[in-house]
């Protein structure tokens, strides 16, 4: 369980949106971020070093 980050209510850690005040909650924790972010840098450093 997890607490709603806009009314503070207890959810289910697989919500998506909140069942008492219908916030929507980010998916994803830091690591798909830093995921995303290396991503990207790799493919920028990818088109930089063929050009």
């Amino acid at each position: 369980m997890k607490t709603c980050p806009h009314c503070g209510a207890w959810v289910p850690d697989d919500t998506r949106c909140c069942p008492h005040c219908k916030g929507h909650h980010p998916r994803g924790g830091w690591v798909f971020q830093a995921f995303l972010v290396a991503v990207v840098t790799a493919t920028a450093v990818a088109v930089l070093l063929l050009n």
